[in-house]
């Protein structure tokens, strides 16, 4: 203390020196009285600010001990992807996970009940499965190689299902905001039935909603999420969240029962352990909500590479059973950029599976073979999954220190089709990666 109490009298002294110089200079006929008033107000202005600046310096100091004491051997936290702020579990069952080691990452169902990328789809057209309450119109978009639905201002899109989707299912779904929307919202649902129309600031107890919410006017961006009920009440929950404009956002679902996690570009932004309801699974919809600012009715958005799939109860040991015991493990989930050898973050968590199986087994060895659709041509195909099977050695080498001679890698193009090529969904389980175990 009386080492604080020093430093304040010395700082103290020399923040008055200077002041009282320059006020001297700046006014040369004050007399001594004004000159002591001033002295006095200054030297109480600079000790306050001096004891925040002690204060504060305390805190950081205590705080750190205190975090020694109830946290023993606890590392800095890192700071948060993409510079979005995790909110840890909260009221209500809700539970928003912060960056962390062991965050919970997306894993796409291994059974692709359904995809489109709307590519068999005319542009100018409404397209074929989907339903609409006021239009909408597949477009091709400069600098992107998907063609994608345009969801028009105050219309609901749906896809058209016979049946419920089971128990255990994810949804994923590329989207891209528009800039040039004054008012931006774009709502992807799972519900009882297709609602008329989105509210923008009303949840509804039918169905439950992501909703990207951004206006070029005000500094708003928030991502929102709900469902009415008791717990939840009826309006949206936020979390922190930038929305980028005119670029893809990878939107998912995680339906367990229950729980639903919704992840945004492989991040987990939120989980509600107990609030999914049975009923929800019957229908997946898209919404351009508006409201009382005329301008709203400009808002759309643009959707494309649906994918639905059924969602095994163990995935992870099922990876390690099939490679390991049963010696073929094959794989859409592997996904590449289009045309390209390119992995796309949304294949860590299988790549990471197959790493740790191997892993596990390290004198195994294993043939990679790279598997494509159609689209193109044969030659070209063909080298294409010759290259794709050796990113994934590649991969498997760097981050499992997986020994290189023990993987091979083969390509077979479009040759060995498991389903078929004029329609997405079988493009889909044709783009695949086989392991073999030798």
């Amino acid at each position: 203390m009386n080492l604080i109490n020093n430093i304040m009298k010395t700082s103290i002294n020399v923040i008055v020196g200077f002041l009282v110089i320059g006020m001297m200079f700046s006014s040369q006929n004050a007399n001594a009285q004004v000159l002591k008033k001033l002295r006095k107000k200054t030297e109480e202005a600079a000790k306050r600010t001096i004891e925040r600046r002690v204060e504060q310096e305390a805190e950081k100091k205590t705080d750190a001990a205190l975090d020694s004491i109830l946290e023993p051997g606890s590392k800095e936290k890192k700071p948060p992807k993409n510079g979005q702020k995790k909110e840890k579990t909260v009221g209500n069952g809700m539970s928003l996970e912060e960056d962390g080691e062991n965050e919970v990452v997306f894993r796409r169902g291994r059974n692709i009940l359904y995809f489109d990328d709307f590519s068999q789809d005319a542009v100018g057209d409404f397209p074929a499965k989907w339903n609409t309450s006021l239009g909408g119109e597949v477009k091709k978009l400069k600098g992107f190689d998907s063609k994608f639905l345009k969801v028009p201002a105050n219309s609901v899109v749906s896809l058209e299902t016979t049946k419920p989707f089971p128990t255990n299912f994810t949804v994923e779904l590329d989207i891209i905001i528009p800039e040039d929307a004054p008012i931006r919202m774009a709502a992807i649902g799972l519900g009882k039935s297709v609602p008329k129309q989105v509210d923008y600031m009303l949840t509804d107890e039918d169905n439950i909603r992501l909703l990207f919410n951004s206006r070029a006017d005000v500094n708003v961006d928030a991502l929102k999420y709900g469902t009415k009920n008791d717990a939840l009440g009826f309006t949206y929950h936020e979390v922190n969240y930038k929305v980028r404009l005119n670029q893809i956002i990878h939107v998912a679902f995680e339906v367990n029962g229950r729980r639903i996690r919704m992840f945004v570009d492989s991040d987990k932004m939120v989980d509600l352990p107990t609030f999914y309801k049975p009923e929800f699974s019957n229908t997946f919809f898209l919404g351009a909500p508006t409201h009382g600012d005329s301008r709203s009715l400009e808002n759309y958005f643009y959707v494309s590479n649906v994918v639905i799939a059924e969602t095994e109860s163990d995935v992870r040991s099922s990876v390690e059973k099939d490679l390991i015991e049963k010696g073929n493990f094959i794989t859409s989930d592997i996904r590449f950029a289009s045309a390209s050898d390119q992995i796309e973050g949304s294949s860590k968590d299988i790549l990471n599976q197959i790493g740790e199986a191997m892993q596990s087994n390290p004198n195994a060895k294993f043939m990679i073979v790279g598997h494509t659709d159609s689209d193109g041509e044969a030659d070209t195909n063909l080298t294409l999954s010759e290259k794709r099977a050796a990113s994934v050695k590649n991969y498997l080498v760097s981050k499992f220190a997986i020994d290189a001679s023990n993987l091979k890698t083969s390509g077979k193009g479009e040759s060995d089709p498991v389903a078929s090529n004029s329609n997405a969904a079988g493009k889909a389980k044709n783009r695949r990666v086989e392991f073999i175990k030798m």
